[in-house]
């Protein structure tokens, strides 16, 4: 689109803004004359008969500086924008191979939230703690802690 060849023919466009803007000053003389009315007549009659190019005729100057404006701005970017279709070359690997992926990313999003799965590390986890601690504790606890323990009668 931002081309040496579009912009050239938005040039022409542009040029033809002038044109148009010339005939467009001659259009309500012309008419008043022709149809025997004053122009404040045929503005009248235009813009009830004819809103849209009333309106369009009365638009053309902002219109032209507008166009004026934008292709202003492609005349800028003519040469990144031709560097463009290398771009595109370059990453058409990536965006192909992401393309093909997108099923698997659907069924990969569609499994439970991750965050569930840590319960199942955590909770085993404390229990080994736990029994680790039991283990490496466990002796000097029974030592510390009073037992009571009743004697068995023997029976000899």
């Amino acid at each position: 689109m931002m081309s040496a060849e579009n912009v050239a023919t938005f040039q022409r466009y542009l040029q033809g803004f002038d044109g148009m803007r010339a005939d467009a000053e001659k259009l309500v003389p012309l008419l008043a004359r022709a149809m025997h009315m004053t122009p404040a007549q045929v503005q009248t009659m235009m813009a009830t008969q004819l809103p849209a190019m009333s309106a369009m005729l009365q638009s053309l100057p902002a219109m032209q500086r507008d166009f004026g404006g934008l292709l202003g701005a492609m005349q800028q970017n003519v040469g990144i924008f031709s560097q463009v279709p290398a771009g595109l070359a370059h990453y058409e690997p990536l965006v192909t191979t992401m393309q093909a992926n997108v099923d698997n990313y659907a069924e990969v999003n569609s499994l439970p939230d991750f965050r569930l799965f840590s319960v199942f590390f955590v909770v085993p986890g404390g229990l080994l703690a736990l029994l680790a601690g039991y283990g490496l504790f466990g002796r000097a606890l029974r030592n510390r802690v009073a037992f009571h323990h009743h004697a068995r009668p023997t029976h000899a």
